[in-house]
């Protein structure tokens, strides 16, 4: 008999359809959740599927920013609910768009780069409530998502000026008492906070708050609420 074929252990991991992605899987094999006979792997480990396979977590295949956005919503007190609705500017592999669906909240993903079309495509087709528009939230007429939300998410890799932009392109969306979360792609020093305080500065947000998920990540997110009419 002739020996059993191998293949990369990203491959294998896709091929058993325990990941959705050979991205996803690098990941979690990089961050130690993939066990092989016994000892952590990388994703070049070459494996036929004899060998003791493990992955450690039931939530390994989920996008990064899945987790992420459950933090940042359990730390500022947001419940997403089934009622709700919310943008998502710079969705790229479709965690916060998984999350929101999985909760029922039903939200809009924009995203400007195609290359996440195959991820984002998977997560819509998982959700009813999810929906996706590849384009450029710079330049997107805001009347066109004819909508009005209760959350606006903005992590998109531009400037804190740049940011500042996206929020006021689409501020007007929120409805009173809705909450704007957006990332900042820089430390937060008390002059980059500021900076961003005083940007964000409209008599319709009645609350300000900076939060830091990960002191190790140039990132930090700032929180701000709608004024009641």
């Amino acid at each position: 008999m002739g020996l059993k074929a191998v293949t990369r252990l990203d491959v294998w991991l896709v091929a058993q359809r325990l990941f959705s992605s050979r991205q996803s899987a690098k990941r979690a094999i990089r961050s130690g959740l993939v066990i092989v006979n016994g000892r952590v792997a990388k994703p070049s480990t070459q494996v036929s599927g004899n060998e003791h396979i493990v992955v450690l977590s039931p939530h390994a295949d989920r996008p990064r920013g899945y987790e992420k956005l459950r933090c940042l919503l359990n730390l500022v007190g947001i419940v997403p609910s089934r009622q709700a609705y919310a943008i998502d500017i710079g969705s790229s592999a479709g965690g916060f768009l998984k999350f929101l669906g999985e909760a029922g909240v039903r939200v809009i993903g924009i995203e400007v780069s195609p290359r996440f079309l195959r991820e984002l495509s998977l997560v819509s087709a998982a959700h009813s409530s999810v929906s996706v528009v590849l384009a450029d939230a710079f330049r997107l007429p805001t009347e066109a998502l004819r909508v009005s939300v209760d959350l606006l998410l903005v992590d998109v890799t531009t400037t804190p000026s740049g940011t500042i932009k996206l929020i006021e392109r689409y501020a007007h969306l929120v409805r009173p008492d809705g909450h704007v979360i957006a990332a900042i792609k820089a430390r937060p020093t008390p002059q980059t906070v500021n900076h961003f305080r005083m940007g964000t500065a409209s008599s319709r947000f009645c609350s300000f708050r900076a939060v830091v998920l990960d002191t190790n990540t140039q990132e930090f997110h700032v929180v701000v609420r709608v004024s009641a009419p």
